[in-house]
């Protein structure tokens, strides 16, 4: 359902019922049926309704009036977008009607909305075409043969994509192994904010966070790669091609493994929100601080200077895709939509008199016969194509012009072809399979080369163990011998042909231990490869071309257990004396944690985050930030209480003004009095920049009000007190400078750097120091620099805690935290990202290893992590928030820890 959000009007009675807020009218229906109250509100996230009136069984709607492209309003209401939310319509059966120039913008042929059928919606999620829909001489109309069955539904032009959906698909992207922020971005991937401001209709729209992030295979960053840019978004109502590049992002980070054959070889900067402030206000074709002109038509740094949400994404593109020393992009492509254009269309066509989806394309250059393009359309013989000539303003003509882009393209969704959303998903991915087969597969694949990149190597064993057991399979899923099924015989195919390619192919340079073993004997490597994924499946494969996490499988199939011990039983021997100084490195320690109890604790809110917790004088407290979405909006902490850790009461909520507060920290000063410590993130600025605020209660119920202890620009993300003073990481955001700092405070008021450059390698970002019982000082860093250094560090330092030691733990840790147990190990908790996304993980670090096992995978799935640790009753209690069940929730995990 799409999230209503709370807004500011200061605007006269009367105009509010023309806008459509309050405005109720009963009328008697026709035939003796009885009409109740129906209200109508386009007041949400990318809503848009100027007023209605009800007559009866009529809804008359009247569109707003803005900005929509080729130098004109179109006057008198006449808009093509619409969206509202409808109250009070159960067993009622109203017919809407609207003024035929709303959707009109003087394209040739017949009038736009000829063929157009209007979309509805119970949830906003799941959305069905009224059944009539007729243009008439001065109107059009809508409405269905029966009746709504719930009271209230949405209704809207086309196919809808809020504001709120685009974030939450790029923080689930992010949440994946393949995506990664961009160089611009924060640690959430976040690139800057669009003002703040007012639409046409006095509403109060707030400043919107702006994503961006790369896709490809970190593991293969050091060779030569493929480079795209995809954008979307430009024009705030065009969502059909939201929807499509979405559908291209969900298949490049899937399992397919055509996909990750393409994330070895190429790399996508990705921009899903290029007029954030124009989707969530319900905007057409304009921008929220240049509401009278076509935002497509000023992508120059000359020209944006005026433009701040525009300028922050043109500068966030420049470093992120084109920095010194980088190649040039292969291809761009900007998803855009439009409403129906009768001359564009093509003997393939599926919409009315040919009319389809098309293609702007730079023919005077040659790029309609790129291989790409040639693939796409082969793929997906509907779709048109336009000769362009890239206007040097537009996003394509910036990146030809300013990223040095080879091939680029306007890709336009037409309206009104009635299509479901699965169709625009199914596109997208034919978008990905068309890179896959333009830059990775070769003309004649060997039989074992299931991802037919010309390598027969640990991927396609990968591909096969996936598709192991698949009927009607393709050769890409593991049929080697053609007979549409995946069994045994497939994989001595491969294994026949391990080793061997069928065609010349870049690939990325072999690395580590088993760069030697393919140097000496390159069979025996991938049949290694083979042995470690059947036995230890759960071990990454570190070596040729990738570092994909094998699907999970205890045994071989029973068809090639007894084919293939003779050869497993040689492999091992070797594996196990040439990988020995690997293997000390990731042995189990005498450690074992076993889940006790889950429960969800709280979930009042849109949307939780960054927990904490805490046992302070008998009872819990846990501390969480609550807001709209992940971050962005004006944030507050909610700080719980508990005798036992069952039932829970709100003891506080903070908040502090033109600030989003994030992350609470939790902790008991010297004197008793627990201080809560939190991020606080400017809201309404261009580049907002976070600081850090302080807080305290004498008895967990009253809390003095958040003060600004370290100014916007670093943030010390969280303290631990030992013999009276207190130690903590700051880091610079938004970035640069790189290095972090460590800060010390004997009040909770006043910091003084103890280390001003404790770490710099690796974008250091969240940190947490906690003590050993003889006074050594631990740290679990997270980092979230390029794809080569995202691993989290060990810090240790001796007193008086000035010279740091620090390793490398090979494994990404967001949100960490870290707890000595009661023996004296130390366990460390954050997000993980699985070859199946991110999760919350509990895990074992060795100081003497310098190394980190995963223990235990919380419930947990999507945006997720950032756990409180605490024993107590010979438990270890765990705090953290996930979205794997409806929405984001808190959750109190209860484990046993065996030493």
């Amino acid at each position: 359902m799409p999230t209503c959000y709370t807004r500011k009007f200061s605007m006269p009675r009367l105009r509010r019922i023309l806008f459509g807020l309050t405005l109720a009218l009963i009328a008697g229906g026709g035939s003796g049926s009885a009409w109740g109250v129906i209200t109508l509100t386009g007041d949400f996230d990318e809503g848009s309704l100027k007023s209605y009136a009800v007559n009866g069984s009529t809804i008359s709607l009247v569109g707003r009036d803005t900005y929509a492209g080729s130098g004109h309003f179109l006057g008198g209401g006449a808009w093509r977008w619409l969206y509202f939310k409808a109250s009070g319509v159960q067993d009622q059966r109203p017919t809407f009607t609207i003024s035929r120039d709303f959707a009109g913008d003087r394209t040739p042929g017949p009038h736009e909305l000829t063929d157009h059928e209007m979309v509805y919606s119970y949830d906003g999620e799941t959305w069905q075409f009224f059944d009539s829909n007729a243009l008439g001489a001065s109107d059009f109309t809508f409405s269905n043969f029966r009746a709504f069955t719930q009271d209230d539904v949405y209704v809207a032009y086309a196919l809808p994509y809020s504001y709120g959906q685009s974030v939450a698909h790029a923080q689930s992207v992010l949440g994946t192994p393949w995506a990664m922020p961009t160089a611009s971005g924060d640690v959430n991937g976040v690139i800057g904010q669009s003002p703040a401001g007012t639409d046409e209709l006095g509403r109060s729209i707030p400043a919107l966070d702006l994503y961006a992030y790369r896709v490809s295979n970190p593991a293969t960053d050091g060779a030569p790669k493929r480079r795209a840019l995809l954008t979307t978004g430009q024009h705030a109502g065009e969502t059909l091609g939201v929807r499509t590049m979405e559908g291209l992002v969900d298949w490049l980070v899937s399992n397919d493994p055509r996909a990750a054959a393409l994330r070895d070889r190429a790399e996508f900067f990705v921009y899903p929100l290029l007029n954030a402030s124009g989707r969530y206000a319900g905007l057409s074709r304009a921008m929220l601080d240049s509401p009278n002109s076509d935002s497509n038509g000023f992508w120059d740094p000359t020209e944006w200077q005026s433009r701040p949400e525009q300028r922050t994404l043109g500068e966030a593109m420049l470093a992120d895709v084109n920095p010194p020393g980088t190649s040039t992009l292969d291809l761009a492509i900007d998803f855009h939509s439009s409403v129906p254009d009768y001359e564009i269309a093509g003997p393939n066509g599926e919409g009315a008199g040919g009319r389809d989806d098309w293609g702007y394309v730079k023919t005077n250059q040659g790029d309609h016969l790129d291989p790409f393009w040639l693939a796409l359309r082969a793929l997906q013989p509907n779709v048109l194509e336009v000769s362009s000539g890239g206007g040097s303003n537009t996003t394509i003509g910036f990146a030809e012009n300013y990223l040095n882009a080879d091939i680029d393209i306007t890709f336009e969704n037409q309206f009104a072809i009635s299509r479901p959303a699965s169709y625009y998903s199914d596109l997208g991915a034919n978008f990905g399979l068309a890179m896959y087969q333009a830059w990775v597969q070769v003309a004649a694949p060997l039989a074992g080369d299931f991802d037919e990149d010309g390598e027969g190597d640990a991927a396609d064993l990968a591909a096969w163990q996936a598709g192991f057991g698949l009927d009607g399979a393709e050769h890409w899923q593991g049929d080697a011998n053609s007979d549409g099924a995946v069994r045994g015989g497939d994989f001595l195919a491969w294994q026949q042909q391990a080793g061997q390619s069928s065609a010349a192919a870049a690939v990325p340079e072999p690395s580590g231990l088993l760069a030697s073993l393919l140097v000496a004997a390159p069979l025996l490597a991938v049949r290694l490869r083979l042995v470690w994924s059947a036995f230890l499946p759960t071990i990454v494969a570190t070596g040729h071309r990738s570092a994909r996490r094998f699907p999970h499988s205890s045994s071989l199939p029973d068809d090639l257990a007894m084919s293939t011990l003779p050869l497993m039983g040689r492999a091992f021997a070797a594996a196990m004396f040439l990988a020995a100084p690997v293997m000390a490195q990731r042995t189990h320690p005498p450690m074992a944690a076993e889940i006790v109890a889950v429960e969800r604790i709280w979930d009042a809110a849109p949307h939780f985050a960054f927990t904490d917790l805490l046992r302070w004088r008998d009872r819990w407290y846990c501390g969480f930030r609550e807001g709209q979405r992940h971050v962005g909006d004006q944030g507050r902490l909610r700080i719980i209480a508990s005798d036992d850790g069952q039932a829970w009461n709100s003891v506080a909520l903070l908040e502090l003004a033109d600030f989003d507060l994030r992350d609470a920290a939790l902790s008991i000063t010297p004197d008793g009095r627990l201080m809560v410590l939190g991020g606080a993130r400017q809201l309404g600025v261009p580049r907002p920049a976070t600081g850090t605020f302080a807080c305290f209660s004498d008895d967990g119920r009253e809390f003095s009000p958040p003060k600004i202890v370290i100014s916007p620009g670093r943030w010390l993300w969280r303290v631990t007190w030992h013999e009276g003073v207190a130690y903590g990481v700051s880091y610079s955001t938004p970035a640069p400078p790189a290095a972090t700092a460590l800060l010390t405070t004997r009040d909770g008021r006043s910091f003084s750097e103890r280390v001003p450059e404790l770490l710099a390698q690796g974008r250091p970002t969240e940190g947490v120091i906690r003590f050993a019982a003889d006074g050594t000082a631990v740290c679990l860093q997270r980092r979230d620099g390029a794809p080569a250094d995202r691993s989290a560090f060990l810090g240790i330092a001796s007193p008086p805690y000035d010279t740091w030691q620090w390793s490398d733990l090979g494994q990404y840790l967001g949100g960490p935290n870290l707890i000595a147990t009661p023996a004296g190990q130390w366990l460390a908790a954050g997000r993980t990202l699985d070859a199946d996304g991110a999760h919350t993980t509990l895990g074992v670090v060795e100081l003497d290893t310098k190394s980190f096992a995963p223990l235990v995978r919380l419930p947990s799935g999507g945006d997720t992590s950032y756990p409180g640790l605490a024993w107590h009753d010979g438990l270890l209690w765990m705090s953290y928030y996930s979205s794997h069940e409806a929405g984001t929730c808190v959750y109190l995990a209860k484990l046993r820890i065996t030493e």
